[in-house]
């Protein structure tokens, strides 16, 4: 994993991608070869609520510059508040965590790990009840300052669009690790590791358009396309 990379983990339930995220948290110790990381790392779980302890959102987002960077309360509520700010919680911040909806709450527990400046993010299902902005928004705050992200989740599209490298797991082993457009492209693994083909590869190969990793490029090169044809702007 390097610096400012961003990786998808994809499989099946049970092929490994929880394991693999607390092999590399450092929360399990692997049989066999070891674990090494030169940077902060910070790891939320699939299920927020394991994560929740304190009585508000803002004392969530600061307990760990609190208590693990031991920064005074100030400095810590102000990294706290900061993080909130980024995942779009900054009204929530003297709410209860537990009274927050599950997206929500999954946001808080990716601020309360963001607080502490990591250089690797490691995220199990980040993205589970969010709509497309609050995922775009979180994406886009995880990714920044050139930390590393390390990402499970079972959308497809997301994980062309949004990460350089794709790993998939099937039965606990990695099948391929690569390029999203290498990855998806091959067939034979996708049906192997019970996955889909993201519906803007899929679509552009029936177009016989390049290989577009979002359908936000892909409209784009079409209306490009339409508008070079007809020689005025496409609707």
């Amino acid at each position: 994993v390097r610096q400012g990379e961003r990786i998808a983990l994809l499989g099946a339930n049970g092929s490994g991608k929880s394991t693999l995220l607390a092999l590399l948290a450092g929360l399990l110790k692997p049989s066999g070869g070891a674990v090494r990381s030169a940077a902060r790392r910070g790891y939320t779980f699939q299920n927020p609520d394991a994560m929740l302890i304190a009585a508000t959102a803002l004392a969530e987002a600061a307990f760990g510059p609190r208590h693990a960077l031991r920064l005074g309360r100030a400095e810590a509520e102000a990294k706290g508040r900061a993080a909130l700010e980024a995942l779009g919680l900054a009204a929530r911040a003297e709410e209860a965590p537990l009274a927050l909806s599950r997206g929500q709450r999954l946001r808080l527990v990716a601020a309360s790990v963001l607080s502490l400046e990591p250089g690797v993010l490691l995220l199990d299902e980040p993205t589970t009840g969010q709509d497309r902005l609050h995922i775009e928004r979180l994406l886009a705050a995880l990714g920044a300052a050139e930390r590393a992200v390390v990402f499970s989740t079972h959308d497809v599209d997301l994980a062309c669009a949004w990460s350089d490298r794709v790993v998939v797991l099937t039965e606990g082993r990695i099948a391929a690790d690569g390029p999203p457009q290498c990855v998806f492209a091959d067939e034979g693994l996708l049906k192997r590791a019970g996955l889909r083909q993201p519906a803007a590869l899929l679509l552009g190969a029936k177009l016989g358009l390049p290989l577009y990793r979002s359908a936000e490029r892909l409209a784009d090169a079409l209306r490009a396309s339409l508008s070079n044809h007809d020689g005025k702007e496409s609707p």
